[in-house]
C-alpha cells in the first residue's frame, strides 16, 4: 500500500497509521527468528520512506500545485506589509481560501514509487568507513532495540522499554527547558541508549536514526561515564533512515559544481 501511494501526504498518513505494526513485526523477527537482515528490511520499509523514494525516483509537481503555492507565498508577503485591520482580515481570508484550494489540488507526486527497491544491509555496510557506525533505534514496549551497523558487523541490541525511555527523555527535556544543567538526566539517557553499545568504541562518527521520543533528544549533549559530552569525542549525524544515508553517501556527484549560492 505504501509503495503504490504516489503522494507524500498519502505515504506519511499510511506510515503513521502502521508504525506500531512495523515495530511489532520487527520485534517478532528480532526476538524469535534472529534474522538481523530481515529485521532491518522490515523497519526500513517505513523509515524515511518519503525521502528514500524521492532520492531514488525524483518528483513530479502539477502546474496547479505550483500556481497555488506561488499565490499563497504572494499573499503572505502582502500580509507582512499590510497595516490596516481591514486589509489584514481580507488577506487572511484569501490565504485561508487558497490553502483550502491547495488541499484539493494535486500535490508533489513520487515517480515510480511502486518499484521501490530497498537498500540492503551489505550496501549500507559498504558505504560506511571503518570509523563510522549507524545506530537505528526501535522504541517499543516492553523492549526497545538498537540495530548497530558497522562496516564489519551488524547486531541488534536490546534496550529498556518505551515507558522507561520516554520518562527519561521527558525528564531531561524538562530540565533543559528550565535552563538547568541536566547532568544527571543526560547521564541516565547515555546509560540506557549508548552504554550497551560496545561498537561505539573506536568510532569517530555515529549516524543516529531516531524513533518516537528520541526525536527530541540531542545525543550530542549526553554525558558518558567520564562526564564528557558525546560531541567532544564523536561527530553525531541525524537521518530519518539508514537507507537515506546510504543513498546520500553513494549518490553520483556532478562533474562541475554550479556557481550558485543560497544565502539565509
Amino acid at each position: 500500500m505504501i509503495g503504490n501511494t504516489e503522494s507524500t501526504l498519502g505515504k506519511t498518513a499510511l506510515i503513521k497509521a502502521a508504525s506500531d505494526l512495523y515495530a511489532k513485526h520487527f520485534a517478532l523477527v528480532a526476538e524469535h527468528i534472529g534474522d538481523t537482515e530481515k529485521a532491518f528490511a522490515i523497519i526500513e520499509q517505513v523509515r524515511g520512506r518519503v525521502m528514500t523514494d524521492l532520492l531514488m525516483a525524483g518528483v513530479n509537481t502539477s502546474p496547479e500545485s505550483l500556481e497555488t503555492e506561488k499565490k499563497i507565498a504572494h499573499l503572505r508577503l502582502k500580509l507582512m506589509a499590510a497595516r490596516s485591520d481591514h486589509d489584514i482580515r481580507e488577506l487572511r481570508d484569501e490565504i485561508f481560501l487558497a490553502e483550502q484550494f491547495r488541499s484539493i489540488t494535486p500535490e508533489i507526486s513520487i515517480l515510480k514509487s511502486n518499484v521501490h527497491r530497498a537498500i540492503t544491509l551489505k550496501e549500507l555496510q559498504a558505504s560506511l568507513s571503518p570509523l563510522e557506525a549507524v545506530l537505528e533505534y526501535v522504541i517499543d514496549h516492553p523492549t526497545s532495540y538498537c540495530v548497530v551497523i558497522s562496516r564489519e558487523n551488524v547486531r541488534i541490541v536490546k534496550l529498556s522499554g518505551k515507558q522507561v525511555i520516554s520518562a527519561l527523555a521527558t525528564a531531561y527535556l524538562r530540565e533543559v527547558k528550565a535552563k538547568h544543567a541536566a547532568h544527571d538526566e543526560a547521564r541516565r539517557l547515555y546509560d540506557v541508549l549508548l552504554d550497551p553499545i560496545a561498537e561505539m568504541q573506536g568510532k569517530e562518527q555515529l549516524v543516529i536514526v531516531r524513533d518516537g521520543p528520541l526525536h527530541l533528544v540531542p545525543f550530542d549533549a549526553l554525558l558518558d561515564r567520564q562526564g564528557h559530552y558525546i560531541v567532544e569525542s564523536r561527530t553525531i549525524v541525524y537521518l530519518p533512515s539508514a537507507a537515506s544515508f546510504a543513498l546520500l553517501r553513494t549518490a553520483a556527484q556532478p562533474e562541475e559544481s554550479a556557481r550558485t549560492i543560497l544565502a539565509v
